[in-house]
Formats: C-alpha cells, structure tokens, sequence
C-alpha cells in the first residue's frame, strides 16, 4: 500500500470515527431508550457480556507478557518482574470481570423474587456477594483455564511476535 493510499484510508477512518463520536456522545441516551428492554433475558445475558471484552483486551495482555517473559533471554529480574506483572494484571482484570458479572447475576436473581423486569437497575442487593470461598475458587478455576489455554495458543509464535504482540499490549 503506498502512502498516499495509507493517508487516503487514515483520513477516511478518522472522519468515519468523528462521525460515530458525535453521534455517540449526543444521541447515545436516545438510542438506549429506544432499544432497551428490561424485560428480555437477551439485554439482560449481553448487558454483562458486553462488557467482556473490555476486561478481555486487559487479560490477554497480561497472558502476552507472561508468554514473552517465559520465552525471551535475558536478565532474570526483568522475565520475573514481567511473568508477574502480566499473570498480576490478568488475575485482577479476569476478578473485576468476575466481579461485574457476579453483581448483574444477584441483581438479576433479586429482580426475579421481587417481580420486576429482570434487567433493572437493582442496588437492593448490593450488599450481597458470593461467599469468599466460592469467589476465589470460582476466580481460580476460571484463570486457571485461561492461562493454560492462552499460554498453549501462544507457545505455538516465534518471540519476534510475541515481541510484536507484546508492544500492542502495552500500548
């Protein structure tokens, strides 16, 4: 792609990116309004999974950094203090995910014994959380998993791109 190409394709991309921040930022109230329904188990479900993604870029990045101190040649600091800063910000980011969920599905459980639509707001149960016990373990059972099966999918790149990938995470 040549750069005129590449500037063409910028410039397209960022007045296409304006447009959708302006109508976000004025209409996104209305537009919710208009779709919401408190009373479907599919707003409801994509309220909490809408949000994974977000937490996922955060656990991935995490994973990346982790792959690469596992894999690159070095000083011994700098892959410990990597291999844990990237498993510690995977950790946190895959709790505060667990967390929101936990939060969606007792206010989901608390709508439902008090007949309201299930998707409402509900900071009745606010108070209310899974036991410690049952949050850490359901916590650890789940990053267990993930970091088995990132750390499998990306055992199988070169270190130039988990170098590359590694960059994209950080930034």
């Amino acid at each position: 792609m040549s750069f005129s190409q590449q500037k063409k394709l910028f410039s397209i991309s960022a007045v296409i990116c304006v447009v959708l921040l302006v109508i976000a930022a004025f209409g996104d109230l209305q537009i919710s309004n208009t779709v919401i329904n408190y009373r479907s188990v599919f707003g409801t479900l994509f309220q909490s999974v809408g949000e994974f993604p977000q937490y996922l870029i955060f656990v991935i990045s995490g994973q990346i950094a982790l792959t690469f101190a596992f894999k690159m040649q070095g000083s011994v600091l700098f892959k410990y203090l990597l291999g844990s800063g990237g498993l510690a910000v995977s950790g946190w980011q895959l709790k505060q995910y667990l967390n929101e969920v936990e939060s969606y599905f007792l206010s989901v459980s608390s709508n439902l014994d008090q007949h309201k639509p299930i998707g409402l707001a509900n900071s009745d149960n606010a108070a209310a959380a899974l036991s410690v016990g049952k949050a850490y373990w359901i916590w650890l059972l789940i990053f267990v998993i993930l970091t088995v099966a990132f750390q499998y999918w990306l055992g199988h790149f070169q270190l130039e791109t988990i170098q590359r990938l590694l960059l994209v995470a950080i930034f």
